[in-house]
């Protein structure tokens, strides 16, 4: 569930850029922000729920080149600590995703990848998790290759 809804959050986003990000300009635009985040994820590790806070870091830079071709390479780097919702065990969160857009002539690759770490106090219950999702289109929107995974491991 959470990752459905990152995922379609993560598109929601690149949607806003790539429109944001229309007036052709050759020169590259970069910027960075930061904000608070919050969420409840579960530890499939323990199975327990635990409630997230912390910062989010986002970086984005966009590009037009000379050709007309679209550049988009956009970060979010977030660090922050957990709760576990019935055992109250305190866990380091971390999370790094990358949103990628290359696009010329109407072709285009596009790359979501989604990692996510959560440390617990114990051997087993340090969770890990990784997505992966990559699509590239023809300029008739015909997918020549498309890459879609999500792996998670519990380690010690």
């Amino acid at each position: 569930m959470l990752i459905a809804s990152k995922v379609g959050r993560s598109i929601g986003i690149l949607f806003a850029v790539v429109v944001c990000s229309f007036p052709k300009a050759a020169s590259a635009q970069s910027t960075t922000t930061t904000a608070p985040f919050s969420a409840s994820i579960l530890n499939t590790c323990t199975n327990e729920t635990v409630d997230v806070s912390g910062v989010q870091t986002i970086t984005s830079n966009f590009k037009f080149d000379n050709s007309g071709g679209l550049h988009i390479n956009f970060g979010i780097v977030t660090k922050g600590t957990g709760v576990g919702q019935v055992t109250a065990t305190n866990y380091p969160f971390s999370e790094n995703d990358l949103f990628n857009v290359q696009a010329t002539s109407g072709a285009g690759e596009f790359t979501i990848r989604i990692k996510m770490r959560m440390r617990g106090p114990g051997s087993i219950d340090n969770w890990d998790m990784t997505q992966m999702l990559r699509l590239t289109l023809t300029a008739d929107g015909v997918v020549t290759s498309s890459i879609d995974s999500t792996t998670t491991n519990c380690r010690g």
